[in-house]
């Protein structure tokens, strides 16, 4: 929460760390949708939920990656 709010308040170095996160989690969803074959993604869980950065990355990154990759609608969410 700390580094989110920094960098809506324009710090630089926090939005940077945001920008690295999603596409760090972008590059291991690759590896994993690339080893079981399949291409679309359904984001959840607070990461995704809370922090648009981080989300926006790595929509972006994943994107870049496979151009073929679909994030969807969640089908399955459990509780909350």
């Amino acid at each position: 929460p700390v580094v989110l709010a920094e960098a809506n308040n324009g710090d630089a170095v926090a939005s940077e760390l945001l920008e690295d996160a999603g596409s760090e989690l972008a590059q291991t969803t690759r590896a994993i949708l690339q080893k079981i074959g399949i291409e679309n993604v359904a984001l959840l869980g607070g990461v995704f939920e809370n922090a648009a950065p981080v989300r926006d990355s790595f929509s972006r990154h994943l994107r870049k990656a496979i151009s073929d990759a679909e994030i969807v609608a969640p089908q399955h969410a459990g509780p909350g």
